[in-house]
């Protein structure tokens, strides 16, 4: 039973690893998915149905754009869903569907409201903790206490009455 809900995370994981590969490789020769990169994947648990996320890093992207990314996607899916299906080895490949991920897009519009209200009342919010520069001290271990070589703690024991 455990082992049932392990497999589509397993197949989504493996799907994702396969469709950036191809993307790396360019097996995609639509110029609306250049750039473009596999941001996460999640399969049905009947391995029907499998929720591509896509999106384009480094780049600010209007919704259009976003729309065509996904559209290109959607022209490549029977490419994809054959290299999948030959390199998955499942009975059936997932139906893929491709969306925007839009999760980098809201962390970052949260971090511009933060940065506003820091901007407007520094004392409203705690100071940003971004410091890559600085390097964590290290917590303090107690010495062990050194041993000085010959003495009794580390001399061999001696045997009855023999003298050395």
């Amino acid at each position: 039973m455990a082992e049932e809900r392990k497999r589509p995370v397993r197949v989504a994981e493996r799907i994702r690893e396969e469709l950036e590969g191809l993307l790396l490789r360019g097996a995609v020769h639509d110029p609306g998915v250049q750039g473009a990169t596999v941001s996460g994947v999640s399969v049905s648990p009947d391995l029907s149905v499998a929720d591509v996320r896509v999106r384009i890093y480094n780049r600010e992207v209007d919704e259009p754009q976003r729309k065509r990314v996904v559209r290109a996607f959607d022209r490549a899916k029977g490419l994809l869903r054959r290299e999948l299906a030959s390199r998955l080895g499942m009975r059936h490949t997932p139906d893929l569907r491709f969306h925007w991920d839009s999760g980098v897009d809201h962390a970052l519009r949260i971090e511009t409201i933060l940065e506003e209200i820091r901007h407007d009342d520094p004392s409203a919010l705690p100071p940003r903790e971004v410091s890559k520069t600085k390097k964590p001290v290290p917590k303090k271990v107690p010495a062990e206490k050194p041993v000085a070589l010959g003495t009794a703690s580390t001399a061999p024991a001696k045997k009855d009455g023999a003298d050395t």
